[in-house]
């Protein structure tokens, strides 16, 4: 099958299976209240705070990039998901933006910062609700590589937790702060910094 179309079917399910969850419960509990959409947090942010939340969304993604080059160093020789695309050069530039953007930074955002995230906060305060947002966020990056076989060293695996808890609670800071619950903000920046990381694996 050719790359970007398995590339893009990929994407459409993970994103159905990271909604379904969220889609159930608004359907039992908040349907009448509020569209899905909205209820997951995509929606247009205020007009009025454009220029605030574009210098933020600039400093939070300087930051997630700083912390990500660390990341990769304590990562090195370690195969990640972006490695399928490793090598494979300008030609599955298509498949990656659709991975970034769609399958991974989409479907992440819609379950963590879109439904768990505030369903948490609702409950427990957004101080608390990031917290333990980012610990779960951090933890399923972990949980991913060990239910493929592979092991991590120490600080492979302390880097693979810490550093998609920082991204959660900067994005979290974004769309819950400065974007009044949107996730558009957190997901662009999501998207950009997995789109960097995929062209990174293009040429190696």
């Amino acid at each position: 099958m050719n790359l970007f179309i398995s590339t893009l079917l990929s994407a459409v399910i993970q994103v159905i299976l990271f909604s379904l969850v969220p889609f159930i419960w608004w359907l039992i509990f908040h349907r009448k209240k509020e569209s899905f959409f909205s209820f997951v947090g995509i929606k247009k942010p205020d007009k009025s705070k454009v220029k605030s939340i574009f210098i933020a969304m600039i400093g939070v993604l300087l930051v997630c990039e700083g912390l990500g080059i660390i990341e990769k160093y304590c990562l090195r020789g370690f195969e990640t998901a972006d490695s399928t695309f490793s090598g494979m050069g300008i030609s599955a530039i298509g498949s990656v933006i659709v991975y970034a953007f769609v399958q991974t930074a989409f479907s992440e955002e819609i379950f963590f910062r879109g439904f768990l995230l505030k369903r948490l906060s609702a409950k427990l305060g957004l101080a608390i609700g990031s917290k333990i947002t980012a610990v779960i966020f951090g933890t399923m990056h972990v949980a991913l590589v060990y239910a493929t076989g592979r092991t991590l060293s120490i600080i492979s695996f302390v880097a693979l937790l810490v550093y998609p808890m920082v991204v959660s609670l900067l994005l979290t800071w974004v769309n819950e702060k400065k974007a009044n619950g949107s996730i558009l903000p957190g997901w662009f920046i999501h998207g950009i910094i997995n789109l960097i990381e995929g062209i990174g694996q293009l040429s190696l």
